[in-house]
């Protein structure tokens, strides 16, 4: 995700204009998430914590590499499940 459609994303996925008030606490979550999770397991271990209804786990995601396309290139991702439904989501983080 670049940065310039983060917060179109975050808009469009939550259904509403983002108020200086919910945009706020969302900056909140941000920084609190930075300062206690330095790593991928401890960011889904907060997360599956704080929102018990969904599952955060770590996939391994692919790419083609930046040095030779024809070879894949793997990287950590992360799945959202919901646990009720089962259904998930994987986001497109292969450009950050």
């Amino acid at each position: 995700m670049r940065n310039i459609n983060i917060g179109k994303q975050l808009q469009e996925a939550l259904g509403v204009k983002l108020t200086p008030a919910a945009m706020w606490e969302i900056v909140k979550l941000a920084k609190h998430v930075r300062l206690r999770c330095r790593n991928n397991a401890a960011f889904n271990n907060w997360f599956n914590a704080a929102f018990p209804h969904l599952k955060f786990e770590q996939v391994q995601k692919q790419r083609p590499s930046r040095y030779n396309p024809a070879i894949p290139e793997y990287y950590p991702g992360l799945k959202i499940t919901e646990r009720e439904t089962g259904a998930s989501h994987e986001g497109d983080d292969s450009d950050e």
